[in-house]
């Protein structure tokens, strides 16, 4: 029997309850069913699009679990129900952030409810693997050297931006985005920064989704791997990072599991559920 209270358990995607290559793991399908029919709610909280995680959660049989997309921007709180809650950039504000990062050459994705807008030159192999993630989601991509102007017909939830040849001046947009009023910048990879509009990130979705549950931060568990989780790690009263994790969020977690690929969040999932999870605090 568990000795933690957990009533929400939240994962991020990537480096985290996916394998490689972005492979779905069964046994984190699994883990996450026993928990929901224990009473404990489930969620994934992930940079990439809503409906991306919620085909990924309907391949895996999870019906009952919540999504949160593009790092909080997109928030469903009735799982797999029809509205979502977006939060979407001021027109102004996104467009000074492309304009930084048009200038310093940087390579971009812009996203928003429905659709990503890319830049992102790509090998024929690659741009098949880029577009096979959006497959049966509903989800439209393109990819073309004016992404951005072909994106403004829609409101903006997410722009990610990484190094276009100059690593250099990828720095230098990075810090003047960074000191620009009204936006929330992190990073979800080496070299690949994201940015949304202020106050969404990944623990506010997470602080939002459990207080319309009724549940407090202390009783939620959350896994993440590398920096852009570093916030829910902190704010949850479980926290684990995975043994691939970055040194950031090995440091904001009280917990870590095995790596992606050896189904760490199945294993610390189970151990919560049995009671034996304190052998993977730090």
């Amino acid at each position: 029997m568990s000795d933690h209270d957990i009533r929400l358990i939240a994962t991020d995607l990537d480096g985290t309850f996916l394998g490689e290559k972005s492979r779905l793991i069964p046994q984190n399908g699994s883990a996450f069913q026993l928990a929901h029919n224990q009473g404990i709610q489930t969620a994934i909280a992930s940079g990439r699009l809503a409906a991306v995680g919620r085909g990924m959660a309907l391949a895996l049989g999870l019906e009952s679990c919540h999504i949160i997309g593009l790092n909080g921007a997109q928030i469903y709180p009735v799982p797999f129900g029809e509205n979502a809650r977006e939060t979407a950039f001021p027109d102004a504000l996104r467009d000074t952030c492309f304009d930084v990062i048009s200038h310093y050459g940087c390579l971009y994705n812009v996203y928003t409810s429905r659709a990503v807008y890319t830049n992102q030159r790509m090998t024929a192999e690659r741009e098949a693997q880029f577009r096979s993630s959006f497959i049966n989601c509903g989800v439209e991509a393109h990819i073309s050297s004016d992404a951005f102007e072909r994106s403004v017909h829609q409101p903006c939830l997410k722009l990610l931006f990484k190094p276009g040849g100059d690593e250099a001046a990828y720095r230098q947009a990075r810090q003047e985005i960074s000191a620009l009023g009204g936006v929330y910048i992190t990073a979800s990879g080496a070299g690949i920064s994201e940015i949304m509009p202020a106050g969404i990130s990944k623990a506010s979705a997470v602080r939002a989704l459990a207080q319309g549950l009724g549940i407090r931060m202390d009783q939620v568990m959350c896994f993440g791997d590398y920096d852009n989780n570093v916030e829910m790690l902190s704010a949850c009263g479980v926290s684990v990072a995975m043994g691939n994790a970055s040194p950031a969020a090995r440091e904001a977690a009280k917990y870590i599991t095995a790596d992606h690929r050896d189904a760490g969040v199945a294993l610390a999932v189970s151990a919560m559920l049995d009671g034996t999870l304190e052998r993977l605090r730090k």
